[in-house]
């Protein structure tokens, strides 16, 4: 009745906890291995799971992938570092044995800073995850790709756990990674380089997500997090900016 899917690149013990947490109500556990160079395929296989290896950049590509290899009535997408609380699981079963007339669900997210839950400035927002197989798309970007559906949506009353930010400097990778990989999806658009965008745009975006969202208040820790953000709105167009350097030194 349900296929859990991930896709996972690194996964670490944070994915062996995601795994455990869904096994007792899978029917189908799909795994597709981004090139990752730590034991995650052996983690899921393990796990009784079906394990692919696909190596793209792109997150549309490879949800899309993930989704073709799902073969439930009932998909559940999470990734490594999204663990399914037993309330949360519970929800899911009663949705699927209830015959309802949705095909799709957003599901909140309770996301921790340090194993630290947040509850403001942008770290409180539901997305689609769990929804009748076939019946969404997904969105064409490299970068936080998300699914999309024509049909009537609900949302479930329990949060899922996404543990994102774990360190300092597993939030400096991640940020940079996904700095560049925006970078290069604005470069392929032919996005200008302005100064307002390299000087401005980064400590704005803190001064919202800190100041003006009320971020602070999640505690003297969450400023870390929020200079991570500002950090990689930057860098995105500086990265940018040495993209189109590049492309005018090659001519020459």
């Amino acid at each position: 009745m349900l296929s859990v899917v991930y896709i996972v690149k690194n996964g670490g013990e944070l994915f062996s906890q995601s795994l455990t947490a869904v096994q007792t109500y899978a029917d189908e556990i799909i795994v597709v291995d981004n090139g990752s160079t730590d034991t995650s395929a052996l983690i899921a296989q393990k796990a009784g799971a079906y394990v692919y290896t696909h190596n793209s950049s792109s997150e549309s590509v490879l949800r899309t992938y993930a989704l073709s290899k799902a073969h439930c009535n009932w998909i559940l997408f999470l990734d490594h570092d999204e663990v399914v609380s037993k309330a949360l699981g519970n929800e899911l079963v009663s949705i699927m044995s209830a015959h309802t007339s949705k095909h799709a669900y957003m599901i909140p997210y309770r996301n921790h800073l340090f194993g630290k839950e947040l509850n403001y400035a942008g770290e409180t927002y539901s997305m689609l995850r769990f929804f009748k197989n076939k019946s969404v798309y997904v969105t064409e970007k490299h970068v936080h790709a998300a699914f999309q559906s024509n049909k009537t949506l609900g949302i479930t009353k329990n949060k899922l756990d996404h543990y994102s930010y774990n360190s300092l400097l597993q939030i400096v990778i991640k940020f940079t990674n996904y700095a560049k990989r925006d970078a290069r999806e604005k470069y392929n658009k032919h996005e200008t380089v302005t100064l307002r965008k390299l000087l401005y745009y980064g400590p704005h975006l803190f001064w919202v997500r800190f100041i003006k969202e009320c971020g602070y208040k999640d505690g003297p820790l969450r400023i870390l997090l929020d200079l991570c953000f500002a950090y990689m709105e930057c860098f995105t167009y500086v990265f940018l900016y040495y993209l189109y350097i590049r492309k005018n030194y090659a001519k020459k």
